[in-house]
């Protein structure tokens, strides 16, 4: 391997050889430091912080020349032992070892980490050889820098226990309380973790450098905990110039919890690239199809991550800067994942050189109740063989964001690329910026089986839907859409619907789209356009509310008109009847009439409410097959409710637009999740949760739903004071309260413990 930097040369350069014979006591473990056996060849000694005794041996490659060899073991019997080695390499790699001078045995290892000038640490690795009885020799080259080697009779794993780390702490202690607290990263980096253990950092203090965990995993019932401890602000962890503040590797049961990530550019530290930095970055190595499982990334703070190299708005840079990333498996079709079982909760992120989150190559993903606000890229970006995926209650506020010069200032809420089986629901998408894209949400290239529902998008400049090529059943549903599409500079100009095949080189058609009930209002101050290109196929474009209050720009439909289908959609104010190449496009059962919208200019959900008698209601196509339910069935099924939590029919013809409500409802009447209100929340399984109510309405009908979208539970009730819900039987996780009376709904999150 290469040599170290200066700053681990060599104490000083020992002989040829040098012989030291090492004594076992009668019972093991039995420890031996790399420095005190004998070295031959280009084998030398050097300093190491973070080593046991301070000292490693490097200079183990290059052949068996170049090697550290006990002797003198003396063993009480003869017997097979395990072997535990401590080393330190910054790549996977193997050695090679003898025992007793026979045959050459070769092991593979995972890397360790960053360098000890980097803060990192060794790690160990455990092996099982058979030794004989009364002395013995142990010889490795071929080898990475070796700390240290354990022999022992069994595996004498260490106990799982809890570490802290504090800015006041001491690396001499043994960090197993806060009063004898460690102080550095460096020190923590050298611990290996096992499962069940804890690493704890004191709130309101700030850690500079790299918390790394190589292949420290927990395990299902025991994962490993890092969060905070004591009273104040989350403890700050700045990666300083690091490719990451936390960097995982080949990990996996990990909860990460409390902290805040800081990575603010300035120079990169010796081996770190000048473009590139992160927050905290997952990584997988393997490319044998090892997945890592199970990750909850909880109430997480995420600023001022930036590279040294200057961001721009050009994607093809290769500058970037990302809060969390997973490395994906592009070019690799055989093991498409790499992890499994990934949350993202209550999070808050902002003031991001590009992508707020970059999320690849994950099975099981669930992206809940974030907040990414001044993002220079987008809010979420998941893609690249993603799979099985929930996105809901996140909320985004202007992506695209330039109020840091470093920012790329272009950025959508949300967009996807070559996932499967995605759902984004009750998200907030407001204020996207730049010069492309830069919708609420959009659906990039090559996805299958998208659903965009009950989300709201506001303001961004845009537009409101953006569908790129190569896609297949993906669509939007009942979404309210209000002041998108404004964008006059550069070459897209703000649209309302925007269909491209736009999938590299060749263009793709998308085929199977769908885009229904949505609810959209463009007030007097935008001009936004319509686009549908050539190649898309089998579009389908139902009880849409386009309601505009002043201008309108082109409507461009570009396909052959069997390749869409469109009816049904009421289209109220001057929208050019006719497209760009003289053919009419609504179809049969269009509507121009106005909509009677319960508050003009719209300016909150509840102005969508439909009035009394608005053409409206009743007049959309009915989109239901009980043949066909769930998801992703995005023709034939409705989803069960509008946005506003009102049923749907499994018969009759739906209203048009978003809302399904009665006519004449006030818009303050809008439902809201304060109005329902559970307690005990979160609540030990077995117990009854009371739920409070609007009050004068009833009667009242009350669902319980799993994380798996089923109604476990449901009871009706006559007044808002008699409902309670008995939690028994019940698996831990997050369920939805759903509450329905009057001809509205509300929902509110009901946790079991």
């Amino acid at each position: 391997m290469n040599a170290l930097p200066l700053a681990l040369a060599s104490r000083l350069m020992f002989p040829l050889f040098l012989t030291f014979s090492l004594s076992c006591q009668a019972q093991g473990p039995w420890p031996f430091e790399a420095e005190g056996g004998s070295l031959s060849g280009g084998a030398n000694i050097v300093d190491c912080t973070s080593a046991s005794g301070g000292q490693m041996v490097r200079g183990l490659s290059g052949g068996t020349g170049n090697a550290l060899e006990f002797t003198q073991i003396d063993l009480p019997q003869a017997g097979s032992y395990f072997i535990t080695l401590s080393y330190l390499s910054a790549t996977d790699r193997s050695f090679s070892y003898q025992i007793n001078g026979g045959p050459v045995q070769t092991r593979s290892v995972l890397a360790s980490g960053p360098w000890c000038y980097q803060g990192g640490g060794p790690r160990d690795f455990m092996f099982q050889d058979t030794f004989q009885n009364g002395i013995n020799t142990l010889r490795f080259f071929d080898a990475p820098i070796i700390d240290k080697v354990e022999i022992a009779t069994d595996t004498v794993a260490r106990a799982p226990a809890t570490f802290y780390l504090s800015s006041a702490g001491n690396d001499s202690l043994d960090g197993r309380s806060p009063a004898t607290a460690w102080r550095s990263l460096a020190r923590a980096n050298a611990l290996a973790l096992v499962p069940g253990d804890s690493l704890l950092f004191q709130r309101g203090n700030t850690f500079v450098g790299q918390l790394a965990l190589f292949g420290e995993s927990g395990s299902s019932t025991q994962p490993i905990f890092i969060g905070a401890y004591g009273s104040g602000e989350k403890p700050i962890l700045d990666g300083d110039g690091y490719l990451a503040a936390m960097h995982v590797q080949n990990s996996g049961y990990l909860h990460i919890d409390g902290l805040e990530f800081q990575n603010d550019g300035g120079p990169a530290q010796p081996g770190a690239p000048t473009e590139l930095r992160y927050g905290l970055y997952l990584e997988n190595t393997r490319t044998d199809g090892t997945a890592y499982r199970h990750f909850r990334l909880h109430d997480l703070s995420f600023r001022n991550i930036y590279p040294t190299d200057q961001i721009t708005q050009n994607d093809q840079t290769g500058i970037n800067a990302y809060g969390i990333m997973t490395s994906g498996s592009s070019g690799d079709p055989l093991f498409p994942t790499r992890w499994v079982d990934v949350e993202l909760s209550h999070c808050y992120l902002t003031r991001i050189g590009r992508h707020a989150v970059r999320l690849l190559a994950i099975d099981s993903l669930y992206v809940h109740h974030n907040l990414f606000e001044h993002i220079g890229g987008a809010g979420m970006l998941i893609g690249g063989n993603c799979s099985n995926i929930l996105v809901e209650h996140n909320t985004t506020d202007h992506t695209g964001s330039t109020i840091d010069p470093r920012m790329a200032g272009r950025g959508s809420g949300l967009w996807c690329y070559k996932t499967r089986r995605l759902v984004v629901q009750h998200n907030r998408f407001m204020h996207a910026r730049g010069f492309k894209d830069s919708y609420g949400m959009h659906i990039d290239i090559g996805n299958r089986e998208v659903v965009y529902q009950y989300n709201y998008s506001l303001n961004n400049e845009g537009g409101f839907v953006e569908i790129l090529g190569d896609n297949h059943n993906v669509g939007y549903r009942y979404n309210l859409s209000i002041a998108d599409g404004w964008r006059t500079r550069g070459n897209q100009p703000g649209k309302v619907f925007w269909l491209s095949d736009w999938a590299g080189n060749p263009p793709i058609g998308s085929d199977s789209i769908f885009i229904y009930n949505n609810s959209i209002y463009v007030p007097d101050t935008i001009v936004p356009n319509i686009l549908i290109v050539a190649n898309t196929q089998r579009t389908r474009i139902y009880n849409n509310l386009l309601y505009v209050a002043g201008s309108f720009g082109e409507v461009h439909i570009e396909n052959a008109p069997n390749l869409n289908d469109i009816d049904h959609n009421l289209w109220y104010g001057p929208i050019p009847a006719i497209d760009t190449d003289g053919q009419a496009y609504r179809g049969a059962s269009a509507l121009t009439a106005d909509p009677l919208l319960a508050a003009v200019p719209v300016t909150e959900p509840g102005g969508f409410f439909l009035g009394a008698g608005s053409p409206a209601l009743g007049a959309g196509q009915l989109i239901f097959s009980a043949a066909h339910t769930g998801p992703y069935a995005g023709y034939t099924s409705h989803g069960g409710e509008d946005y506003f939590g009102n049923s749907l029919s499994a018969g009759a013809p739906p209203h048009i637009g978003a809302y399904n409500g009665p006519g004449g409802a006030n818009a303050l009447s809008a439902p809201s999740s304060e109005r329902l209100k559970l307690y005990p929340n979160p609540v030990p399984a077995g117990q009854v949760v009371s739920l409070e109510g609007p009050s004068g309405i009833g009667p009242l009908q009350v669902q319980l739903i799993d994380p798996a979208g089923r109604v476990v539970r449901e009871r009706r009730f006559h007044t808002s004071p008699d409902m309670q819900l008995d939690t028994s039987g019940l698996a831990s996780g997050m369920h939805l309260v759903r509450l329905r009376a009057g001809g509205r709904a509300w929902r509110q999150k009901l946790v079991v413990e």
